[in-house]
């Protein structure tokens, strides 16, 4: 089987838990070459919000209820994902995998063994880290060949006011360009 390689510009990114759209504007007037094919998330007052900025298709469902062939017919080279955090925040009741708002995410974790993007995205509070979820999501990402790298950013390391720290996940089937360095600055809550 050839070795994949990278999707040329612009990419074709699938917004998945898409809330209010952090993905479709983060991507709108940078460098960053990429087309939203579609935006998914079961939240209606974030769909009319979104609607309103962006111009692609916002579906309102469940992430679980879509088949492995509706994924792949939205030809994404990437995935980004946003799921719901409440599974894993400090205040929460860190139910992890047994919290039944994970469903979505373990259905895409499965999905990803059929379905192959190119690239896979995940945000999520730094909570995420040494979860359940997150070693399923490793070990599937392992199993099928993704590069992976992962990163703990606060907004404060980038001149944002806020202390907020959150997960970033990035795999690829081919190899990725490295982090940039960031400044060490403290992001713990009081």
């Amino acid at each position: 089987m050839p070795a994949p390689i990278m999707p040329s510009a612009p990419l074709r990114v699938l917004e998945l838990f898409a809330g209010l759209g952090g993905v479709a504007c983060a991507c709108q007037g940078t460098e960053f070459m990429a087309d939203i094919v579609a935006a998914i998330d079961i939240n209606q007052p974030a769909a009319a919000i979104y609607q309103r900025n962006f111009p692609h298709p916002y579906h309102i469902r469940e992430i679980e209820s879509l088949t492995h062939a509706q994924l792949s017919e939205y030809a994404a080279d990437v995935w980004w994902m946003s799921p719901p955090c409440q599974p894993f925040t400090r205040r929460g009741k860190q139910r992890d995998l047994l919290d039944p708002r994970c469903r979505g995410l373990l259905h895409l974790i499965d999905a990803l063994a059929v379905c192959k993007p190119w690239g896979i995205g995940l945000e999520n509070v730094s909570g995420f880290v040494g979860s359940l979820a997150q070693q399923r999501l490793l070990n599937q990402l392992d199993r099928l060949g993704y590069l992976v790298q992962s990163i703990e950013l606060c907004p404060s390391q980038m001149g944002w006011p806020n202390r907020r720290p959150r997960y970033y996940l990035l795999a690829a089937r081919t190899p990725l360009p490295e982090w940039r360095p960031l400044p060490k600055l403290d992001c713990t809550l009081a």
